[in-house]
């Protein structure tokens, strides 16, 4: 198996909903599809002063910035930095320096038609778990707290 020093990028175009290819300094590099859910992962090069646009009538798409600089709608991002994209939304990033992101794709969450007193809904603060006393934490983890 050859292993690489370091990613290889290509011109050539992976997308699932266009066949235009990518505008004049943007390089994608497709990872990986889960087509039993409708996920994709790839990675997004775009050199400084250009300009990406990604529209997706049904995915959500999740960015993460990995190196470089640019702007999205008006805000700066840098490293680290997030941005979410509804489905249906255009999402525009322009670059102020070369402009490294991971994107995810997923599929819009339906939920289903069923009647909601068989299940609890909590308000919750994303995956986190709050917890009222200290002993239920020693309960959920079995006293290794």
């Amino acid at each position: 198996m050859t292993r690489w020093a370091r990613p290889r990028w290509v011109s050539g175009y992976v997308s699932h909903c266009s066949s235009a290819g990518p505008p004049a300094g943007v390089d994608r590099k497709f990872i990986a599809s889960f087509t039993e859910r409708c996920v994709w992962i790839e990675l997004v090069r775009i050199a400084s002063g250009a300009r990406w646009t990604s529209t997706h009538s049904d995915a959500l798409r999740l960015l993460v910035v990995l190196s470089g600089a640019g702007d999205v709608a008006g805000q700066r991002i840098g490293w680290m930095g997030a941005v979410q994209a509804e489905a249906g939304e255009v999402l525009s990033i322009s670059a102020t320096e070369e402009l490294q992101v991971f994107l995810t794709g997923l599929p819009p969450v339906r939920v289903p038609p069923v009647d909601t007193a068989l299940y609890d809904i909590v308000d919750g603060h994303g995956n986190v778990t709050q917890f009222e006393d200290v002993r239920e934490i020693e309960n959920v983890l079995g006293g290794r707290s």
